[in-house]
């Protein structure tokens, strides 16, 4: 896009939709064009024809927000080309403009100012930030739900918030698709992971914060042997859990200490990106679905051919693209990815029963030959109040249970699981049983994940 920019913005932009009219200085005609977005200092047209820098106009904004038409004047301060054949953003800036008009500006301004609702999340230690019709923001605090204030959004405010956030090509996206993976970030580096649907109808959206600094394995309370499958140098690894478990950190935190202690190509496919890799003594390549490439299956069908060591799939989604993370996993690539399971058991199963029966026999072998190991993993608010605790199950794949799996015996692991200690196995009855005994949870927040609750009463 080109642009032609005689000042700098000063003020934040918030992007709305309503009907201008205006008249150039020294004219007569009347000429309309849509607001493509207004700031406390002016406003941006969407015209047909551009109009030279310093050019004097008589503003009439129809503006929602004041229920009357606004009367004011303003100068052309910027032009810019648009993606759309022969359109144009005119940027005007207010040169007159009565003062309670322009308190009703700031208003709306401070009411749709997003980033300062996402900052006080941060400020509150918050997990998620909920945006949805005819309600305040709610975020989520170790679990619990909590109102953001008492302002609440109709749903043609989140319409213009949401919209707000999003590119050209994520807005069409979305009005195709309805649903719509993202990030977001501040000015200042906060990150969000974003999702945006409709519910009834109406625009909404879930945020996800993600921490600006990669944890580490220990700081996460993970098991030693998390480590040890992270410096594999081959393999498939399998991180699952329930959405909201803390699976993209756990594979951050492994991806990180690859890229901190060993020199290795590493390619992302992710969807969308969420933590930031600053190559250290690893080369990493983040690729963003939808943005650096098409999908995941037409990403995993050339990655190979980017020379990786590491590869970390963000999420399998269909037969397609596990059977291409098995294969690159088989010919010696470290392999990474997410599922939704309950357990370990069924992250294998699901892996397995994706195929057609005629071919689950060759992916069982496949299986049984390059998976390392599977962590599930569940989070817990802590007793203290202060933050979340994980639990994990471990899975590692030792010749008897890479037997158990070619065999299609997958029932009989979770035995092996149970005794299985001196490879760093663990079910998630032991974790849980472990951080109750550690006094770091509560018996009842933890109980109705138990397979076998007895054992907490031994």
């Amino acid at each position: 896009m080109k642009k032609q920019i005689i000042e700098k913005r000063q003020a934040k932009r918030f992007r709305t939709r309503f009907i201008c009219r205006y008249i150039i200085e020294g004219e007569k005609e009347i000429k309309t064009a849509p607001v493509e977005n207004i700031s406390a200092k002016g406003i941006l047209l969407e015209v047909d024809n551009p109009l030279p820098i310093e050019t004097r106009l008589a503003l009439q904004l129809d503006f929602p927000p004041a229920h009357k038409t606004i009367f004011c004047k303003g100068r052309v301060v910027r032009v810019e080309e648009k993606m759309r054949l022969s359109k144009y953003g005119l940027g005007i800036s207010f040169t007159e403009i009565d003062k309670n008009d322009q308190e009703i500006i700031n208003n709306y301004i401070e009411r749709m100012d997003i980033d300062k609702i996402l900052r006080k999340a941060i400020e509150l230690k918050a997990s998620d930030v909920h945006f949805t019709t005819d309600l305040p923001p709610v975020v989520r605090i170790y679990g619990e739900l909590k109102a953001l204030g008492n302002t609440i959004y109709t749903s043609e405010d989140l319409k213009q918030i949401i919209y707000g956030i999003l590119n050209p090509y994520q807005r069409i996206k979305f009005e195709k698709e309805l649903e719509l993976d993202c990030s977001y970030a501040l000015p200042e580096g906060h990150r969000f992971r974003v999702n945006i649907h409709k519910q009834q109808g109406n625009i909404e959206a879930a945020f996800r914060i993600i921490p600006q600094k990669i944890p580490t394995i220990e700081e996460l309370g993970l098991p030693v042997v998390v480590k040890e499958l992270a410096l594999k140098k081959s393999g498939f690894i399998i991180v699952t859990g329930p959405a909201g478990s803390g699976k993209s950190t756990t594979l951050a935190a492994m991806i990180e200490l690859i890229n901190q202690t060993s020199g290795e190509v590493i390619v992302t496919l992710e969807d969308p990106i969420e933590f930031l890799f600053t190559p250290k003594k690893s080369i990493i390549k983040q690729r963003e679905i939808g943005i650096d490439t098409i999908s995941f299956n037409n990403a995993l069908k050339h990655v190979l051919r980017q020379d990786p060591d590491v590869i970390l799939i963000g999420e399998m989604r269909d037969l397609e693209s596990v059977s291409t993370a098995l294969s690159a996993a088989e010919t010696g690539h470290l392999v990474f990815t997410t599922l939704h399971t309950a357990d370990t058991i069924q992250a294998v199963n699901r892996i397995i029963d994706m195929f057609p029966a005629n071919q689950q026999a060759q992916v069982r072998l496949q299986l049984a030959e390059c998976l390392r190991g599977v962590i599930g993993q569940l989070l817990f608010p802590r007793k203290d109040g202060q933050g979340l605790v994980v639990a994990t199950e471990i899975l590692i794949v030792t010749p008897a249970i890479s037997s158990l799996i070619r065999q299609g015996q997958t029932q009989q692991i979770y035995a092996l699981i149970q005794t299985g200690a001196q490879y760093g196995m663990r079910t998630m009855d032991m974790s849980l049983l472990e951080l109750y005994r550690k006094g770091l949870v509560d018996y009842e927040v933890i109980i109705p994940y138990a397979k076998d609750p007895l054992v907490f009463k031994k």
